[in-house]
């Protein structure tokens, strides 16, 4: 890790929180702009914060830094006729303490269309944005261009039968690929029937179709057939559960082409205890390219809580674990075990001026030395949204 390090900058890193103040002592309107007879409303959020990362690269052996962060973004909602819109552009900055060289920014833009009444409903969404993270898979943070479009519909066909349909596109292109990324394309179509087994149950049959391909001459291709129930899953229980059966055929210019199936899950519940506490618990259980164009099954559990304390104060904590399978012959067998857990506030000081706090731990079991790990955040933000 040595050869990563960079000389500690010692000039103070100065975040904009006038700009903070100035917003939270204005405007007292529910938008920053409403017009068109409230159809139409502009939001403006800032946000500012201070986090410690323990691990910045999650290799072993990892350097810690100090890292500042701001942000600034614009929101766009129009509610007129047949077709609500969603839009968004935002710009965030941050800047490392010691590992200058490491700063970056994420400028993100976002759009969506949608109906939600009529017969056929469904929504249209495009995003881009750039992302900067530490990667798992090569020990050392990668810099990304992210895009991606969706299109998903729902028509009822008769009173206890819905058809529902999803396209979704997308695209990870590394803006430096000689750490041996590889950019990612991947398109996919699904279909679901939806049976109304009851006033508040839905039961599920689907199939979807993914493929994708990669920078480095992969391709894969899955095929996947699933069922579940989706509304009021037992008691106090609602969400959505679905397991399914998939075949992946993965073809490589380097050696033959390999077939993995495996069961396929995606299931998120939430239990309102009180009307002060609600527990959230997730399972996911798919199929997935790293960004080394190599083949995982990866299945991941979490649970989350959260309590309010008051009308101001709110308390979060989380815990999960997981484990990545890399199923390619030239993987070496390579498998990861993982766990984390987390604790958190958030705080309202005032409509327009939101507190928060996070502790996060992540530790990585790795059968590859250099990404066996443990990590340590401790952040602290401010939001304003007007």
């Amino acid at each position: 890790m040595a050869a990563r390090k960079q000389a500690a900058h010692r000039r103070p890193i100065r975040i904009p929180l006038a700009l903070l103040a100035g917003l939270a002592a204005t405007h007292e309107g529910h938008a920053l702009l409403r017009f068109n007879d409230g159809r139409d409303q502009i939001y403006l959020t800032y946000t500012a914060g201070a986090s410690y990362d323990s691990n910045i690269y999650t290799a072993s052996g990892g350097d810690g830094d100090v890292v500042f962060s701001s942000g600034l973004s614009l929101e766009y909602l129009r509610r007129a006729g047949l077709i609500g819109i969603n839009g968004n552009i935002g710009w965030g900055f941050s800047k490392f303490a010691s590992f200058s060289d490491e700063d970056f920014s994420t400028p993100t833009l976002g759009l969506e269309f949608n109906k939600s009444t009529g017969r056929t409903t469904g929504s249209l969404t495009l995003n881009a944005s750039q992302t900067t993270k530490p990667d798992i898979n090569t020990n050392i943070r990668t810099e990304a261009r992210n895009y991606s479009a969706g299109l998903n519909l729902r028509y009822p066909v008769i009173e206890r039968y819905s058809l529902a349909g999803n396209f979704n596109y997308g695209i990870t292109d590394y803006t430096d690929n000689s750490a041996g990324l590889s950019d990612l394309h991947t398109y996919s179509a699904g279909v679901d029937l939806f049976y109304a087994w009851r006033s508040d149950r839905d039961l599920v049959f689907g199939y979807r179709y993914r493929h994708s391909d990669t920078s480095a001459d992969t391709v894969s291709t899955d095929h996947n057939i699933n069922t579940g129930i989706s509304g009021k899953i037992w008691g106090k229980l609602n969400g959505g559960i679905r397991v399914g059966l998939q075949q992946r055929t993965a073809e490589t210019l380097a050696g033959p082409d390999e077939t993995f199936t495996g069961v396929t899950a995606s299931a998120s519940t939430t239990w309102t205890v009180s009307k002060r506490v609600s527990l959230t618990g997730t399972v996911a259980r798919d199929f997935n390219t790293t960004s080394t164009s190599t083949n995982t099954e990866s299945t991941t559990f979490t649970l989350t809580g959260q309590y309010a304390v008051n009308a101001k104060l709110s308390l979060n904590a989380q815990a999960s674990t997981g484990i990545n399978d890399y199923l390619d012959s030239t993987a070496g067998n390579r498998s990861d075990t993982y766990y984390s857990y987390g604790v958190g506030f958030t705080y309202v000081f005032h409509p327009r001026l939101t507190i928060g706090g996070n502790y996060d731990y992540f530790s990585n079991s790795s059968t590859v030395a250099l990404s066996e790990f443990d990590r340590h955040i401790f952040s602290l933000n401010l939001t304003s949204r007007w």
